[in-house]
């Protein structure tokens, strides 16, 4: 299987790369998602952009490559050249980054097409807390800062000291170094757990790993990692649905506000009932956000997985047809529509 990176690549470029009968590559890695709060000026501009940016993104992404064509998607949120999607997506209170981080894994276990998750990715690491920014040690990091430094300096009367908050701020939010800090194994071992060396790492251990690390994860059923393994078996089950099926949002929440909702239509192989799935995120750290559920004629909505629930997943789908729910700061929901009881489903992944 080959895998391309196509960075400033026009999407009816990108579908000619994918397309079966050309055999050039498999899946492509698309960076609109990862971009979607670069500025005009790159990286590292702070540039404006709003979650109804994001909503955008998502659907042209899913809708342009997948219609009616041959080709196929690839979705991924971190790779070694991003940010912790944990950081990017949200507000970067410790506080949320538990939600933020399963919210993250239900969009990416609810899209189509094949997923990508990046090492550490499945226990929620956040940005690298890397102080100060000459620590930052990436090339590309670097000579970000030394070009748009010197331009600064070449518009500026001399002897005026230039202003580089503004990029330092955008450095610790994007840069590709905190992809590249190694995983925190075990919180109290020597790195973590990652390496016994009395010399330096390649990067200093995250000073986060009290809270996030493998060990204390593996076996709680509350962890990012359990969610996430949770999340991947139910993307299995319902593969038909999820990972062929179609993708249609809900015009409702296509505005700038903060929830956003789409059905993926489809079958379940495990048999002839019809299961089409609904996801509601709530994308920002606003608290109580209504959100009216769709009316389906003949059908019923089932809840199954509410991420602020313990581990997650619902053991007996409740069936909340019809009025309103609230959703937390970055809570995520996802339902069943069927025309059966929510009884003759299987809800434990």
């Amino acid at each position: 299987m080959t895998v391309g990176e196509l960075l400033y690549t026009s999407r009816d470029e990108v579908k000619l790369y994918v397309e079966p009968r050309r055999r050039e590559l498999d899946l492509a890695f698309e960076f609109d998602l990862c971009a979607w709060n670069f500025g005009p000026g790159g990286r590292f501009d702070q540039g404006h952009h709003t979650v109804q940016d994001l909503k955008r993104i998502i659907c042209r992404t899913w809708n342009g490559l997948r219609s009616g064509e041959t080709a196929w998607q690839a979705f991924f949120l971190e790779s070694h050249d991003t940010a912790r999607c944990v950081t990017r997506f949200g507000n970067g209170k410790p506080e949320h980054s538990a939600a933020i981080a399963k919210l993250l894994a239900v969009l990416s276990t609810t899209l189509c097409g094949t997923l990508f998750v990046y090492q550490g990715q499945e226990i929620g690491m956040e940005n690298h807390t890397a102080d100060p920014i000459e620590s930052f040690d990436d090339i590309n990091t670097i000579n970000a800062i030394r070009t748009i430094e010197r331009s600064r300096h070449e518009c500026s009367q001399p002897g005026v000291t230039i202003d580089m908050s503004d990029v330092h701020e955008q450095v610790r939010l994007k840069a590709r170094d905190h992809t590249r800090s190694a995983i925190p194994w075990k919180h109290g071992e020597p790195n973590a757990g990652f390496s016994t060396t009395t010399g330096p790492l390649w990067k200093p251990m995250n000073s986060n790993t009290d809270r996030i690390d493998v060990a204390s994860q593996m076996s709680a059923s509350n962890s990012v990692l359990s969610f996430w393994r949770d999340m991947i078996e139910f993307r299995r089950i319902f593969a038909e649905t999820i990972v062929f099926g179609t993708f249609d949002a809900v015009d409702d929440t296509l505005s700038e506000g903060p929830i956003f909702a789409y059905i993926r239509p489809g079958t379940s192989h495990k048999g002839p009932i019809k299961v089409d799935i609904l996801v509601v995120l709530n994308l920002t750290a606003e608290d109580h956000v209504p959100f009216a559920l769709p009316y389906f004629e003949g059908a019923k909505l089932a809840r199954l997985i509410d991420t602020r629930c313990e581990g997650g997943f619902i053991a007996d789908a409740s069936d909340v047809s019809g009025g309103l729910v609230h959703l937390g700061p970055y809570q995520a929901l996802v339902f069943f529509i069927v025309k059966e009881t929510a009884a003759s489903l299987h809800t434990d992944p």
